[in-house]
C-alpha cells in the first residue's frame, strides 16, 4: 500500500516511550495495551486509495460510541463492561480529543471513507515497553467488514511506523479464536510468533510480527 498522504503536526517529546496513558479511562488500553508514542509525530492527515486517516473530532463520538457498544464488534478484544458504557467512552474520548492540543497527543485515528467521508472506525499505533516494537490498533464498524479496510489500514501504520526513527518491528495481537484479525495480521506480511501472555486479556494471544528489515526487503522486490 502506498503512502499518499502525511502531513505532519509537530510535537515534541519528553522522554520515555513507554508511559502509559490514563489506564482506567483509556479503551484503546482494553484493546491493545495502548499508550502514548512520545518520539513518534502524530500525522494531521493519512490517504489510502479509499480511506482517509485524521485525528478525531467531535463528529467521529457517535460512531465510535456504536462500536465500543456493539458485542459482536467487540467480542474478540479485552475491553470492560464500564469501557463499553457512554460514561466510559465519552471520558476517554474527551481525553484524546484534549491531548491533540498538548505536546503528547495520543496516536489515535478516525478513519473516513474517502469517498462520502463517513466515520467507519479507529486506528492507531502504540508503543511497546522495554522494546523498539509499535503496536497496530485497528477497529473497524462492523458494517464496514469484509471491504479489505482493515488490511488497507493496517498497511498504512506500518508504513508510517517504520518511517520514524526508532522503530525496528511492528506487532498485532490477535485472539486464538478470531479468524478475521489473524488473516488481517498474515496480510501485512507479519509472521506468526505464537502464544504469549498478554496483561489485557485473561487468556493468551498470538502474537504477530513484521520487522523492519523484512518490511524493506519486501519493497524492494
Amino acid at each position: 500500500m502506498r503512502l499518499l498522504k502525511s502531513n505532519q503536526s509537530r510535537k515534541q517529546g519528553s522522554g520515555e516511550g513507554g508511559v502509559r496513558f490514563q489506564q482506567d479511562n483509556c479503551i484503546f488500553a482494553g484493546c491493545s495495551n495502548y499508550r502514548r508514542i512520545l518520539d513518534m509525530i502524530l500525522p494531521k492527515e493519512l490517504e489510502t486509495d479509499r480511506l482517509i486517516l485524521r485525528p478525531h473530532t467531535q463528529a467521529d463520538f457517535e460512531g465510535f460510541y456504536t462500536f465500543l457498544s456493539d458485542e459482536n464488534a467487540t467480542r474478540f478484544l479485552s475491553f470492560t463492561p464500564e469501557e463499553k458504557t457512554r460514561q466510559g467512552a465519552t471520558a476517554f474520548f474527551n481525553t484524546m480529543l484534549d491531548s491533540y492540543q498538548s505536546t503528547e497527543p495520543i496516536f489515535g485515528m478516525a478513519i473516513l471513507e474517502k469517498g462520502t467521508r463517513n466515520y467507519i472506525g479507529s486506528c492507531g499505533l502504540s508503543a511497546l515497553s522495554d522494546s523498539q516494537a509499535a503496536e497496530t490498533v485497528l477497529l473497524i464498524l462492523p458494517d464496514a467488514w469484509g471491504k479489505g479496510y482493515a488490511t488497507e489500514v493496517g498497511m498504512v501504520l506500518v508504513e508510517y511506523a517504520f518511517s520514524m526513527p526508532g522503530i525496528d518491528s511492528v506487532v498485532s495481537f490477535a485472539d486464538p479464536q478470531h479468524p478475521a484479525s489473524r488473516r488481517v495480521s498474515e496480510k501485512l506480511g507479519m509472521a506468526e510468533i505464537g502464544l504469549v501472555d498478554h496483561k489485557e486479556y485473561p487468556h493468551q494471544v498470538v502474537k504477530y510480527e513484521l520487522t523492519k528489515e523484512a518490511f524493506l526487503s519486501e519493497t524492494m522486490e
